[in-house]
């Protein structure tokens, strides 16, 4: 039987899961309804709509809500806790709001950094939370904003945002590298790519002007158009990683790497080429934070 509905409501896509009181997902549905796709704001018929096929739920069951529906373009704004934050202090932070289609959804409040550089997260605060244990981590959550986070003593401490995949996208989009077949793409050039953004800072040399040398090396056919994509997603990442590195946020420690399976896998690949190493975290982190957050609150 299930006590708690937990929504993991970000820009893109939905996610709903039914917990019981241990905390186990009894039952969950997703559908790419994120934030963007409802320029009317109409989030109530949204909901409303996703309970009806979720099988399990009962309304005015506890509902806690988090991602970027908690944001200026979202269902309900709330706050920022500052670092370093505990799930006790999201569960302190909680801002109520009286739902036709769930009752009372209390939705989290975002994480900000004033120090050493400004920085803010909404949604990856729950996947954080459902960690346990108190030992020092380093974790990634790789994704359209990259986070990169150092945990203390079972706190958020310090963290820093790379917009890797913002970029990618961009890149692909609109601007003369969108010409590469992105539909293809082979590990080798992957590889070869990490290894070459990885080593730019060792060598002095420019993001910038490495990303004109994907389409040189293509047309000159020094490179396969196949390989050329996976060499612009790994130089990115490479670069990425190298970056974390000078800002102190990477070390000889196993990452923990909290993301989709598909995610997690391309950034622990990656860490390794880099002569690191990343471990995979178990799935459904969001789920599992936000009911952490939930009994701290007595809400289950």
């Amino acid at each position: 039987m299930a006590d708690l509905l937990v929504l993991d409501w970000g820009t893109s896509s939905f996610r709903a899961y039914l917990l019981d009181k241990d905390g186990t997902i009894e039952n969950s549905l997703s559908s790419d309804s994120g934030i963007l796709h409802r320029k009317d704001r109409g989030f109530e018929e949204v909901l409303k709509k996703h309970l009806h096929q979720l099988a399990g739920y009962t309304h005015g069951m506890p509902v806690i809500a988090s991602g970027m529906i908690t944001s200026r373009q979202g269902w309900v704004e709330t706050g920022y806790c500052e670092c370093p934050v505990r799930p006790q202090d999201l569960a302190a932070h909680l801002v109520p709001l009286h739902s036709e289609a769930a009752g009372t959804i209390h939705f989290v409040a975002g994480v900000k950094q004033c120090r050493p550089t400004p920085d803010i997260m909404r949604g990856e605060e729950c996947q954080l939370a459902g960690l346990e244990g108190a030992e020092t981590r380093q974790v990634i959550l790789p994704g359209t904003h990259s986070k990169w986070v150092q945990m203390q003593d079972g706190a958020i401490s310090r963290f820093c945002t790379f917009m890797t995949g913002d970029i990618y996208q961009a890149l692909t989009r609109t601007t003369i590298l969108r010409a590469l077949p992105h539909t293809e793409w082979t590990e080798e050039g992957f590889r070869l790519g990490v290894k070459e953004g990885f080593h730019l800072q060792a060598t002095h040399r420019g993001l910038l002007a490495s990303l004109f040398q994907v389409r040189v090396k293509s047309i000159l056919e020094e490179m396969s158009g196949e390989k050329a994509a996976g060499f612009l997603s790994g130089i990115l990442i490479g670069a990425e990683i190298a970056e974390a590195g000078e800002l102190r946020l990477a070390g000889s420690l196993p990452y923990l790497v909290i993301g989709s399976e598909e995610l997690t896998g391309v950034y622990c690949r990656a860490l390794q080429y880099c002569g690191l190493s990343g471990l995979a975290a178990s799935p459904h982190m969001a789920a599992r934070g936000l009911f952490t957050i939930a009994r701290h609150a007595n809400i289950i």
